[in-house]
């Protein structure tokens, strides 16, 4: 017995293009997302790219700061050694590298001067009506310093240090005041001193004698 197809002649070459259709939307669902993933790593990948290159940046920045600051600290040192030389060419005894020494080691290591100051005074004896000054007779070095600092904890550090050395005298504070610094705010200060003379030339002969 023949079997009766009741479906017409047409149904099975539309349920073919059907497939075919869908097949060829799946397959372009696949490519959408295949692009829309390599698009969106090749962002990623531009993101991170921008992300180092900030870093970058940003390290080179923190560099250049830094060799500012060791820039600075290098022409004050010099400052100092320049001094020191100054103060031998002038015959004086008083043990210029004990003060410049002692500078670096009162500071601490946020504490950066920016300048220096020596002169020589001559303190004439008391005369009888006259006012004393407070300060003895003989040769004195007046010394005045300028630096900066991140807080006044640092300032009071340094002048607490300078002030318990026995042959600074007469250490005080001129002034502290804000400064800003390559964007930050910092305490910009100076310290003014006295260093007798005769009593490093005492200290001297003594040694001398000494030995």
């Amino acid at each position: 017995m023949r079997d009766v197809e009741f479906l017409p002649q047409w149904y099975p070459a539309m349920h073919r293009r059907k497939f075919a259709v869908f097949v060829q939307a799946g397959a372009s669902l696949v490519i959408v997302v295949l692009l829309a993933t390599a698009l969106f790593a090749r962002e990623w990948n531009v993101h991170c790219q921008r992300e180092f290159v900030a870093q970058l940046d940003q390290q080179i920045h923190r560099t250049n700061q830094q060799l500012k600051k060791l820039d600075t600290v290098l022409a004050f040192e010099k400052q100092l050694r320049e001094k020191e030389r100054g103060i031998h060419q002038l015959g004086m005894d008083v043990g210029a590298a004990r003060v410049v020494n002692s500078l670096e080691s009162s500071m601490t290591p946020k504490t950066a001067l920016t300048g220096l100051s020596v002169e020589t005074e001559d303190q004439a004896p008391v005369v009888a009506g006259q006012p004393a000054s407070g300060i003895p007779a003989g040769h004195w070095l007046n010394i005045r310093l300028q630096g900066v600092a991140p807080t006044d904890i640092e300032v009071a550090i340094l002048l607490d240090r300078l002030s318990r050395l026995k042959f600074f005298e007469n250490v005080e504070m001129s002034y502290i005041r804000d400064r800003l610094e390559a964007g930050h705010a910092m305490r910009d200060f100076e310290v003014r001193f006295k260093v007798n003379l005769n009593a490093s030339e005492g200290a001297t002969a003594s040694a001398e004698d000494g030995t």
